[in-house]
């Protein structure tokens, strides 16, 4: 069953260029499922290249903080940590908070302070899991200093001392979990996303059903 869907999936995905009816929130569940068909039977080189690839694209189209860029990031890390890669699932949450630390115009520094505390949490994760840091303490030490000076007055961010972690036994956050099934299509509205190519360049000149078109053609890449 699941080759068959490896399959099917891989099909579509091949297909994504001239599925001209295809949302971009379509083509990256797509991606997605592809993923993870690719990662439960077994190919997973493939399955983290493919993601890996997904999330850089996501990231360059809609920003580092999209909901969909975080989803994909998060599915990285998990895959990674599927693998005992501890390491690496450990750097892909460090760099999302270092992200976090430069002035941005995306986001408020609300939704900021949410999402540095949700990756947070499974940097704490993947630190347990490895049994400690993979570089120096100081370097996270440092990290976390300037993350609670700059969440320092926002409800959604608990101040953070990595020198009280401690490597124990740890809960199921952050590891991956096969689906249910691959489908793929949702019904309702698909979600609204930021187009950071378009804010850096020519923001007047294109319709509207063109600007789509151009961020659609970057997700598909």
């Amino acid at each position: 069953m699941l080759t068959h869907a490896q399959f099917l999936l891989n099909e579509l995905w091949s297909s994504r260029v001239v599925q001209k009816t295809w949302s971009s929130d379509t083509i990256i569940l797509v991606g997605r499922r592809l993923v993870e068909a690719r990662f439960s039977n077994g190919r997973t080189m493939q399955a983290t290249q493919l993601c890996s690839g997904l999330c850089y694209n996501v990231k360059r189209v809609w920003g580092p903080f999209d909901r969909s860029a975080l989803e994909l990031t998060n599915l990285l890390s998990a895959l990674y940590t599927a693998e005992g890669d501890h390491v690496r699932a450990m750097g892909v949450h460090e760099s999302v908070l270092r992200q976090l630390l430069e002035d941005s115009t995306d986001i408020t520094l609300s939704e900021a302070a949410e999402i540095a505390s949700k990756q947070t949490a499974l940097l704490q994760r993947c630190y347990q899991r490895n049994g400690g840091w993979s570089k120096g303490s100081e370097r996270y030490e440092n990290m976390f200093n300037r993350l609670n000076e700059k969440f320092a007055k926002e409800k959604k961010w608990t101040a953070r001392n990595p020198q009280h972690w401690t490597v124990k036994e740890v809960d199921k956050l952050g590891v991956w979990e096969a689906p249910h099934d691959y489908g793929f299509l949702t019904a309702g509205k698909g979600a609204t996303h930021q187009n950071q190519l378009r804010k850096a360049s020519e923001p007047d000149i294109e319709s509207h059903g063109n600007k789509h078109q151009s961020v659609r053609a970057q997700v598909v890449t």
